[in-house]
């Protein structure tokens, strides 16, 4: 007895040895990383636990698809930055990885054969969107720079399977539901981040995640950005998930979530103030007047229900406004140094880069590449800042692909503006509501398209609205989507 108790000590006493040896080695081999791999290599341990936490896998992978959207935690193997409005990395991300997961686990229960587990391609808006890509494809034939056509092409189809898989998903609406809170907590989250930007005067020293400084005339710490890159991304972003936020008060009836949407709001408002995008804020007001009327002319919601979100919106907005007053008169009516009078000659530039490229254009993320040979103007010569593509996403995209790239990509913004307005008649609540907070951020992000670069194609949020919007349709022919069931 007392030698076998003693074997059984000598036994713990070596595991805990090789146990520590362990631990040691595992620290030193991570000390040689670099930041991303070592997140990384933290992240991969820690999620089984977080599995075990959670319970739930698919919630789990679908929230972190969302929440992780701004923040770019990726290994890039190639990087190659011209200006360009696309892409200018290429490797794998967080997001690739989640959205794997769920497609194999997606595959593993058709292949089990799991009840009531099927998989849709949503041909309304999935096939505009393929003939886009391939339209996208086709410029590769002609591209100047052959590697920034690829990574933007590699980035959109990365970005249709998230569509893909996510739309699979979201089967009933409490799914919707989840997803826009999370998209949500994206917006509060990037408020708190240009609300300390604001605060500190500058960077917080969260590059890993995505933040860089701007360097330039115009361009200072005042401008928050969040972890997006740049002010107006992050302005588009807010212009586009603000009004879920708000649309989010007529869906929830618990008082602590409608606290916690007013804190969001208010800090989204904030962020989009001092993002200093004009072009946004104007976007946003017109966002908020879409989602009103849809919500008054609909009857989802009685009228006397808007009259508190309607007046903590305005009331919000008129606080925000008047607190950062001096940031508004100085994007209205101060010195922009030539930012505003320099779209004339991008538009210019434009034109006739159009004129020599109409059917294909120059190729998908190669505006930069040509634009200088088709400055014909004297204006044009006296802006240094005429080395951006032009500020306008629907010359951008007629230029990089043509007619044929600009006119799949309209195809796919009408359907999806179709279908959208169809779930509007959706006799769940949820649903309709959603739908109608999406119509606005689409709306938004088509007036602010007139005087930014940033089209759609490439825009991990727009692929998330396509999602929500191609399983909404789908619930409507089911009975997840009948009145009633599963309202909040």
């Amino acid at each position: 007895m007392l030698d076998t108790l003693k074997y059984t000590k000598s036994l713990q006493v070596l595991l805990f040895l090789l146990l520590a040896l362990g631990i040691g080695l595992s620290f030193f081999v991570l000390s040689d990383l670099s930041t991303k791999i070592l997140m990384a290599a933290l992240a991969a341990l820690s999620f089984p636990f977080i599995l075990l936490i959670i319970g739930n896998v698919r919630k789990l992978l679908m929230g972190g698809i969302v929440l992780l959207i701004p923040l770019h935690i990726d290994v890039n193997f190639y990087h190659h930055f011209r200006n360009q409005a696309g892409a200018h990395t290429m490797g794998i991300s967080a997001i690739d990885i989640f959205v794997l997961i769920l497609l194999f686990l997606r595959l593993f229960e058709l292949a089990v054969r799991k009840p009531n587990v099927d998989m849709h391609f949503y041909p309304r808006l999935s096939v505009p969107a393929i003939l886009y890509i391939q339209a996208c494809i086709i410029t590769l034939l002609w591209a100047p720079q052959f590697d920034l056509a690829i990574m933007q092409i590699v980035e959109m189809i990365k970005l249709f399977f998230m569509y893909l898989v996510l739309a699979n998903y979201l089967e009933k609406p409490q799914d919707l539901r989840f997803l826009v809170w999370m998209l949500a907590l994206t917006v509060g989250m990037q408020g708190m981040i240009a609300l300390l930007q604001t605060v500190t005067g500058g960077t917080l020293g969260l590059a890993f995640f995505g933040e860089a400084s701007i360097d330039g005339p115009g361009a200072g710490p005042w401008r928050v950005m969040g972890t997006l890159g740049h002010p107006n991304r992050l302005a588009m972003y807010l212009e586009i998930l603000l009004p879920l936020c708000v649309a989010l008060f007529f869906i929830e009836t618990r008082k602590l979530y409608k606290f916690a949407l007013t804190a969001i709001i208010g800090l989204g408002l904030i962020a989009l103030i001092m993002t200093g995008s004009r072009g946004a804020w104007v976007s946003f007001v017109f966002a908020m007047g879409v989602l009103f009327f849809f919500l008054l002319k609909s009857r989802r919601v009685r009228w006397k229900a808007l009259v508190g979100p309607a007046f903590l919106t305005l009331f919000l907005l008129i606080v925000v406004s008047f607190v950062f007053s001096d940031m508004i008169y100085q994007r209205f009516y101060g010195e922009d140094h030539g930012s505003a009078m320099s779209r004339i000659p991008m538009m210019r530039i434009a034109f006739n880069l159009i004129t020599d490229n109409p059917i294909g254009g120059v190729g998908i993320n190669n505006y930069q590449e040509v634009m200088r040979q088709y400055n014909d103007s004297i204006l044009g010569l006296q802006f240094e800042t005429i080395s951006r593509p032009v500020h306008n996403m629907y010359l951008l995209v007629m230029g990089e692909t043509g007619v044929i790239g600009f006119s799949m990509l309209m195809l796919l913004m009408i359907m999806l503006i179709k279908g959208l307005l169809q779930t509007l008649k959706s006799g769940h609540k949820t649903i309709a509501v959603i739908n109608m907070a999406l119509l606005a951020g689409i709306g938004a992000m088509c007036l602010h398209g007139l005087v930014d670069k940033h089209p759609p194609s490439g825009y991990a949020p727009f692929y998330i609205i396509m999602a929500i919007a191609a399983a909404s349709s789908h619930m409507q022919t089911t009975k997840s989507a009948q009145p009633g069931i599963g309202e909040s």
